[in-house]
């Protein structure tokens, strides 16, 4: 017989009715104000059609701790000698991770391929590491774990292939770990802490404060440089264009130079009815006229006290 059909599988049952929620409630008063809240609470999911669990709620103190999704939450004594709110990892989320390298190199496993297990270890390092790297000082929780890891593996390639201690670092050993061909075993010592930073926070249902938005960056707000007008931008001088250069300072006038000589125009230039300009030296005493404008006079010669414009 062949394999039925997904219409004769028996149906299951609907799980849409199932709900859990994890919450956490804060009380600043006495233990009798924290019962009431919790009596309160109660007859506030009654009326959901949610039930309240007897065995996973319970009343503590802050300074004793409580575990909320995996993190131990307390208050202690901090390094400037006040109260501080800490976030750490339970001891049974750290056996449990303990546990967990133990089966995957336990002694059953020494027929499976070593570049297998290295990244098998290392999808269980990353996910671990990444969780509770946000924790108060993981460092020393994560550098006791890498010791025990490292050894932990270490035994294992001797079991694998036969080898002493020393014969497994001398050909698989690569700095403070294992590697395997392209492939390296990563502790969690390489996790380093990661701290969250807090920021102020205003509820809107009950603050009166105004809360600014940031703006987020998108790519498509990004100018590609389309100008809806052709050249536009080049108006922009201002921006986009290197300024003009000053005008250049007029150059003092030539000393012994009047000005109606300097303004006299010029006995070379076309006249304006169109006549043919003189040419030549014998012109109507053209040389006579700029001898004393572009000629100095000899030495010794006294210079004459005036000048005119006509030689």
């Amino acid at each position: 017989m062949g394999k039925p059909a997904a219409t004769d599988r028996p149906a299951l049952r609907s799980l849409s009715h199932s709900f859990t929620l994890d919450w956490v409630v804060l009380c600043n008063g006495t233990k009798a104000e924290a019962l009431a809240m919790k009596e309160e609470l109660r007859h506030i999911l009654d009326h959901m059609g949610l039930k309240l669990s007897e065995e996973k709620t319970q009343v503590t103190h802050i300074t004793e701790g409580f575990n909320f999704l995996g993190y131990r939450i307390m208050r202690s004594m901090g390094q400037n000698g006040k109260m501080i709110p800490k976030i750490l990892i339970p001891d049974g989320a750290i056996k449990k991770f303990q546990h967990k390298m133990c089966g995957m190199l336990a002694p059953s496993t020494n027929n499976e391929s070593i570049k297998g297990k290295i990244l098998a270890l290392n999808g269980l390092t990353r996910g671990w590491c990444e969780y509770y790297r946000s924790t108060s000082s993981p460092s020393s929780i994560f550098s006791a774990l890498s010791h025990e890891l490292y050894w932990l593996m270490a035994h294992w390639l001797g079991r694998k292939y036969k080898m002493s201690i020393p014969g497994i670092m001398r050909k698989y050993k690569e700095g403070n770990t294992f590697k395997a061909g392209a492939i390296k075993l990563v502790l969690p010592q390489e996790y380093k802490a990661k701290k969250f930073l807090a920021k102020t926070w205003h509820n809107p249902y009950t603050g009166t404060e105004t809360i600014t938005r940031e703006i987020l960056f998108s790519p498509e707000s990004i100018w590609t440089g389309y100008e809806d007008r052709h050249g536009s931008i080049g108006k922009l001088n201002g921006l986009f264009h290197r300024p003009r250069r000053p005008p250049r300072a007029s150059l003092p006038p030539v000393r012994g130079c009047l000005p109606s000589a300097c303004l006299a125009p010029s006995p070379w230039s076309a006249p304006r009815h169109g006549a043919h300009p003189p040419l030549g030296p014998h012109a109507s005493g053209s040389i006579g006229n700029s001898n004393g404008l572009f000629h100095r006079p000899p030495r010794g010669a006294s210079a004459p006290r005036e000048y005119s414009a006509a030689a």
